[in-house]
């Protein structure tokens, strides 16, 4: 699964003070600082008039609060393991010195930002109300997030009172306790579960520092965009049919409790066909239209824009074998390739090895056609080595009537001998290949200093991924760079290759098979900071991936990483904060907002009303979308218009919204039904791409149509003449 491919590399902040702690408690570095300056305080300035200081406590179960009462502390708000404290300034260094206080954070002002991410797409002005009428931090507003490995201690996830911003969890893989309408895996709810529970997986922080993105409270420095949002998690069991299942987990809640929500997908694979008929897709589609407005899916388009793990081709003739070989990551010596051709055709396939070292064919397979469902499983040892090769077809997958081959490649001999696909079918047919590799995708290449005709190499072009790429109902999100250079722990310095304010090289490309641009936009993806997970090993000072870390809070850390699904979750941030303020917001409406008032410039180049199958419709601009009239607006199913043309024979839906005489939302039309006046069905459509429908067949006379838009409808009666 996706993007725990991750690009894993951190970035980083600040000075480390030493001397001031003692050794049984932690402080967050702003409690640090603070502490410096109350030593001074404490020697300057004995006012009566004491100036205070408001923060948090996360203490065990066995503290003394009674302890706080020399200190001249008061206790705001209290939750038990977690108490909001108001003490002097000059007290503070005596706190530190008290028994079983786990962590001591300092409240801190209202500007957050995740480095110069949130700032980058105006997201700290939204948070600070800057021209806006009054802040926007996602309050009210479920976020989801379907990923791996959440510690639920972290203090990125308490709020100002205190309390956890996680409000559930389901574990699909554990046992016992399922949520309801659900038959397998456990529920967590509320906090004292999520905290005895502490962590969904040990070491995983890839969920952590999502969660963080999007809604954390990041020490003050690190906020995520919508740091009053509330969590709800899943994770995972690692397949796209539980994907589904905690999709339809999180929107059942939020219709639960009356809220909007958005779901972060930084997951990902390349089993499918690309062009949003997949599973997956339709899954999303079906559940976007199940719930009432307000449910938003946000997904990473994927890393792969520097794999040519694609191929496109068009069969100039009957007799056109496009072939290539399979490359294999040797790290895991098995492959998938997933293979896809036009509605209503057939593909022939064959397999074929060759020596790399002398380009020739030396064992071969022949053609079999995807219209009887060929199969082959074929094995051939060579020097000891085996490789072993199955392959399945289906004639006609179901949701696109398109002939789909899968192929399963074992070759532990890739250095010498490679084995290539063969491709037959008739003149302007299209085939698409994609070289699954162990999740993260593989390539294709042509056979080198061959004379043999037919051979292609892959591309990048189409290398989004299918969960958060490909869905029409999906907003996929490509990553560019904002930061490429930080500082660890130990004060290093670190760089990562890329220009500021370019497009990530990891980012994955469009189009869709079916023409579509992908992704829709791009957010800051590269050296992000954000939490990891405290329990997980690797993000330890002697962990391996010790360099990325940036920030030690107590015993819990920031870390930076890198990828789209870092840029997935800056966009489900800016959706919390657009569904704030307007909770009933379709996918299409979103889509239009983001696309209106997305940032071009010289490194993105002029971008068409088309859109960039690398930049998507530019870069998110969340600031202009909360300041403009258009999000207010709610395009209603009454304002639907259903027109006859006698002079075309032809049935209108004008469906447009506009604003200052600009289209601003189309209304999305599910289906368009029609009946006679018995009530007998004459048409049922469920696309209806240009609005306009053929009536040319329907005898004279009266008919009603139905049009629906979610879970309403709009009926109108009209004479056919």
């Amino acid at each position: 699964m996706k993007y725990t491919k991750l690009h894993t590399v951190v970035f980083s902040l600040l000075l480390l003070f030493s001397g001031i702690l003692s050794a049984e408690n932690n402080l967050s570095l702003q409690t640090q600082i603070l502490l410096e300056q109350s030593q001074k305080a404490s020697v300057m300035n004995d006012s009566d008039d004491p100036e205070l200081v408001h923060l948090f406590l996360v203490v065990s179960d066995d503290f003394d609060r009674s302890s706080l009462d020399t200190l001249n502390a008061f206790i705001e708000s209290d939750f038990g393991t977690t108490v909001t404290l108001t003490i002097p300034i000059q007290q503070l260094q005596s706190l530190t010195q008290l028994k079983n206080i786990e962590y001591i954070r300092v409240g801190m002002p209202v500007k957050p930002r995740l480095n110069v991410a949130v700032p980058e797409i105006g997201a700290d002005y939204v948070l600070q109300g800057t021209g806006i009428n009054r802040p926007f931090t996602g309050k009210d507003v479920i976020v989801g997030v379907v990923d791996f490995g959440l510690d639920f201690t972290h203090p990125t996830f308490i709020n100002n009172n205190g309390r956890l911003k996680i409000s559930r969890c389901w574990v699909q893989s554990e046992r016992g306790g399922a949520p309801q309408g659900f038959s397998y895996g456990r529920e967590y709810v509320g906090e004292a579960q999520l905290l005895a529970k502490q962590y969904t997986n040990r070491n995983i922080s890839h969920g952590t520092h999502v969660c963080g993105i999007i809604a954390g409270s990041g020490a003050g420095i690190y906020s995520g965009v919508a740091p009053n949002a509330e969590i709800v998690f899943v994770e995972t069991g690692g397949t796209d049919s539980q994907i589904i299942d905690a999709v339809k987990y999180i929107f059942q809640y939020a219709e639960s409790v009356n809220k909007p929500a958005v779901v972060n997908l930084s997951l990902g694979s390349h089993s499918g066909p690309h062009d949003g008929t997949s599973l997956v897709d339709r899954g999303f589609d079906h559940l976007i239209n199940q719930f009432s407005p307000g449910k938003i899916i946000v997904g990473a388009v994927g890393n792969e824009g520097d794999l040519k793990l694609h191929i496109m081709h068009h069969f100039s003739s009957a007799t056109d074998t496009m072939r290539s070989i399979v490359r294999i990551n040797p790290k895991t010596p098995d492959t998938e390739v997933d293979i896809w051709g036009d509605a209503n055709t057939s593909i022939d396939v064959a397999i074929e090895v060759y020596d790399l070292n002398n380009n020739r064919m030396i064992h071969s397979t022949l053609f079999g056609n995807t219209s009887s469902g060929y199969r082959t499983e074929r094995k051939w040892t060579i020097e000891g080595r085996t490789i072993e090769v199955k392959l399945s077809s289906i004639a006609r997958f179901s949701t696109n009537q398109k002939p789909n081959i899968e192929v399963r490649i074992k070759n532990p001999a890739h250095d010498d001998y490679g084995v290539a696909i063969l491709l037959k079918g008739k003149a302007g047919q299209r085939v698409d290949l994609w070289n699954i590799g162990d999740g993260y995708g593989e390539e294709f290449h042509e056979l080198p200093n061959t004379t043999t005709t037919g051979w292609v190499s892959g591309t990048s072009e189409g290398s989004m991924g299918e969960v958060g790429g490909t869905g029409k109902n999906t907003i996929s999100v490509g990553s560019y760079i904002t930061k490429n250079n930080w500082r660890d722990l130990n004060g290093q310095s670190h760089a990562m290759a890329g220009i500021i304010d370019d497009i990530s090289y990891f980012s994955s490309l469009g189009p869709t098979v079916d023409g579509r641009t992908k992704p829709d936009i791009t957010a800051p993806g590269s050296v992000l900071v954000s939490s990891v997970n405290s329990f997980d090993s690797n993000y330890r000072p002697n962990g391996t991936n010790s360099q990325h870390l940036t920030y030690q809070q107590g015993n819990h850390y920031y870390a930076i990483m890198q990828g789209t699904s870092m840029a997935a979750p800056m966009v489900s941030g800016a959706v919390a904060m657009m569904l704030e303020k307007n909770d009933r917001l379709t996918p299409d409406e979103v889509k239009s907002l983001l696309k209106k008032y997305s940032v071009q410039d010289e490194k993105t180049g002029t971008i068409n009303e088309n859109g960039s199958n690398s930049w998507g419709f530019g870069k998110l601009n969340i600031y202009d979308i909360m300041r403009s009239q258009e999000i207010n607006l709610i395009p209603q199913i009454s304002n639907l218009r259903i027109a006859y043309n006698p002079a075309t024979k032809e049935v209108i839906l004008q469906t447009k919204e506009e604003y200052n005489g600009d289209t601003i939302f189309e209304l999305p039309i599910d289906r368009v039904q029609f009946f006679d006046i018995t009530g007998r069905k004459l048409l049922d459509l469920k696309e209806v791409p240009d609005r306009r429908i053929d009536v040319s067949r329907f005898r004279t006379g009266i008919v009603i149509v139905k049009v629906f838009v979610g879970k309403e409808h709009a009926k109108a009666k009209m004479v056919i003449y």
